[in-house]
């Protein structure tokens, strides 16, 4: 054996690669052909997720990417209102709204307003009504007929209690008239919280790729890539235009995995030969009325393989590794702080999950716990912020709600290391817990919805009848909708675990089976766009506790059908990825080196309050490793493996800044005979 394994110790030699497709070094022969490294076709599942804005829907059954069949006007998100206005002969109220060309299918207009009332849109009169899922909110239909281009006015002359938004004084758009609408000055408590939604497509969104590797050789496990010299890369679409509509392709191309500076910009051309590249495609329309079609997006790359690790002897034995799921939507995640360790030390958390033997039996010690902390909804439901100290060290009768409930529980977590987050439904508040076990978002319903348990400190978790694996939340959106759609009496797909105080038992666990109506709160939900609420308070949904969902700052899921969507609410997403991206995982890429006998081994993560990547070779020690990249969050590692005659097994996990390990990777690779 040559001098790179001699000693007792493994050789290591870790160093940041440059990752590009090397040119020229170590070729196979003189006249090795250029073939087809990559043929591959978004389309379907796949345009499923790719990356979108709002304003770009794509349809579950056909694949095909559209924009959306609506558009919001009405900017002001509502997260603190200034008081509520009731009209009457002596104060009216005025909205104006700008949709420019007059041309839609109809329209919606929603007033944020328990009452009913009298108004009238370009003076027609409107009819207003709640629906399944208003809350607080009621709706009029505007017929397409009463739309003009331009301004459009929305006149309340009676009734309402109607809210104003304090973000948004003076107004610009809302007017008060106190002479029955003879004259008209500003509202100056802010913005009247109405929200219209035009039935008709946006003049233009967009969808693009996540970054595709241009060394993953058609045909060829692409966790085991060869060597590749580039000669061209070809993007191509396909779909359909009626006139006026237009789908515009551009693409860009790059030398390191996540786009930089050195990255070429955006161009209609095709992009110039590099391992890394994306696509973009940009859908518009003149005529509101008409949308154009993406079926597909087709990517294909010629070159030449210049080595190949199998050449060697290496056979790749086992690669059980992930892929990252990212979200396609700013996420701000909380920070260690001295507030999160106090909360820690205060409440001595490590003592409360200490009895659990693995993470999943801590998160439920904790959510039993925090359960506990007062009996039920009281009177600090509309005061009490979301700032789990403040709620826990509030006086009897004043810690608040399911929000307040979920709000402790995951901070709580988060204070521990954990990823946790809050979850909004319709009517309720929930949490969601990253499992490492499970690899996946885990729901926490920490004051169970049903009211049974409101006073015996009902909690509870979903778990899948089948297999008894716990359910995140889109799992089990998915299973009562389906339900729902079949208008069955039970959801048999899922098994509620909830946790009640019984017979004098603390926390007796029950497996109940609920009835759609039961759970119909998990039709619709939404993520708040941040968790960090403990140190960073506002902007937030001011008396939400009290109050009824009313700010637009959510991310709310774009469900199947009307029934299943907040249709009050402009931020949506059907992209699964942009609400239940993974965390803690590292994807590895395996690459034939440039010299023989080693592999290139790309690690890369999206670790909130990422530390460090740990290595290990075979049975040897685990080493730390910095990581690169610009986002805190997101790090990549390189790592050069040489291997030695046998069994290979190299292995790769996230540390974060609380000392949590995740999951390891792993990569195992046998070669063949005596190292050369």
């Amino acid at each position: 054996m040559n001098n790179w394994y001699a000693g007792t110790t493994p050789y290591l030699r870790i160093l940041f690669l440059g990752l590009c497709v090397m040119i020229g070094t170590n070729r196979l022969s003189a006249d090795d052909a250029s073939i087809r490294l990559v043929d591959e076709t978004v389309a379907g599942p796949g345009m499923m997720k790719a990356f979108r804005d709002a304003s770009v829907t794509v349809t579950a059954s056909d694949g095909v990417a559209r924009l959306a069949p609506f558009e919001y006007r009405g900017a002001w998100l509502g997260n603190r209102i200034s008081g509520k206005v009731k009209f009457s002969r002596d104060l009216w109220g005025k909205v104006s709204f700008d949709i420019g060309q007059a041309a839609a299918h109809g329209a919606e207009v929603y007033v944020y307003s328990l009452q009913d009332g009298a108004a009238t849109w370009n003076g027609k009169p409107l009819a207003f009504n709640t629906y399944e899922h208003s809350g607080g909110w009621r709706r009029a239909l505007i017929d397409a007929a009463w739309l003009r281009a331009g301004v459009n006015e929305l006149v309340m002359s009676n009734g309402f209690l109607l809210a104003q938004d304090a973000d948004a004084m003076p107004a610009r758009h809302s007017l008060v008239s106190t002479n029955g609408g003879a004259g008209w000055s500003v509202a100056k408590q802010g913005e009247f919280l109405v929200r219209l939604r035009l039935l008709r497509h946006p003049a233009t969104g967009t969808i693009h790729s996540d970054v595709i590797d241009m060394a993953g050789v058609e045909s060829i496990d692409p966790h085991f890539i060869p060597r590749v010299d580039l000669d061209s890369i070809v993007i191509s679409k396909q779909g359909k235009t009626p006139a006026g509509t237009a789908c515009s392709l551009k693409s860009r191309s790059g030398t390191t995995p996540r786009p930089d500076a050195s990255w070429s910009d955006w161009n209609e051309a095709n992009p110039p030969a590099r391992r890394y590249v994306q696509w973009q495609v940009t859908l518009a329309t003149t005529d509101p009325l008409l949308t154009p079609e993406l079926a597909s997006v087709r990517v294909e790359a010629l070159g030449t393989v210049r080595a190949r690790a199998e050449a060697w002897g290496a056979t790749l034995v086992n690669h059980d590794t992930t892929r990252i799921v990212r979200t396609g939507l700013p996420y701000r995640y909380q920070r260690p702080s001295e507030k999160l360790q106090r909360l820690r030390t205060q409440f001595r958390l490590d003592e409360v999950v200490a009895a659990g033997k693995t993470d999943f039996e801590r998160l439920i010690l904790l959510r039993n716990w925090v359960r506990r902390q007062w009996p039920c909804n009281d009177d600090g439901s509309g005061v009490r912020t979301w700032d789990a100290i403040e709620i826990l060290q509030a006086g009897e009768n004043q810690h608040g709600m399911c929000v307040h409930f979920a709000t402790v529980f995951y901070q709580c977590a988060l204070a521990l290391g954990y990823n946790a987050r809050p979850v909004i439904l319709t009517n309720h508040f929930v949490a969601d817990v990253w499992s490492d076990e499970h690899r996946k978002w885990i729901l926490m319903d920490v004051e169970s919805v049903q009211r049974e348990g409101f006073k015996r400190y009902g909690t509870a978790h979903y778990v899948r009848a089948d297999d008894h694996t716990p359910l995140g939340l889109l799992e089990l959106h998915h299973l009562v909708q389906a339900t729902f759609t079949a208008g069955a009496g039970l959801v048999t797909g899922v098994v509620q675990r909830y946790t009640v105080d019984t017979n004098g038992v603390q926390h007796a666990e029950r497996s109940e089976i609920r009835s759609p109506d039961e759970l119909r709160i998990f039709k619709r939900f939404a993520l708040p766009e941040r968790n960090d609420f403990l140190d960073q308070l506002e902007p937030w949904e001011v008396m939400h506790g009290m109050d009824y969902y009313r700010s637009d700052a959510h991310i709310w899921w774009l469900g199947v059908d009307d029934l299943s969507r907040e249709l009050q609410f402009s931020r949506v997403t059907e992209r699964e990825g942009d609400l239940f991206w993974t965390v803690n995982e590292v994807q590895l890429s395996t690459t034939t080196g440039t010299r023989p006998n080693t592999l290139e081994v790309l690690a890369a993560t999206v670790t909130p309050n990422f530390k460090c990547f740990s290595v290990r070779f075979d049975a040897g020690p685990w080493n730390p490793m910095e990581g690169t990249g610009d986002d805190p969050d997101e790090r990549l590692q390189a790592i050069e493996w040489p291997l030695h005659p046998g069994e290979n097994r190299l292995a790769v996990r996230s540390v974060n800044r609380f000392g949590r390990e995740g999951r390891p990777s792993e990569v195992v690779v046998h070669l063949a005979g005596p190292v050369p």
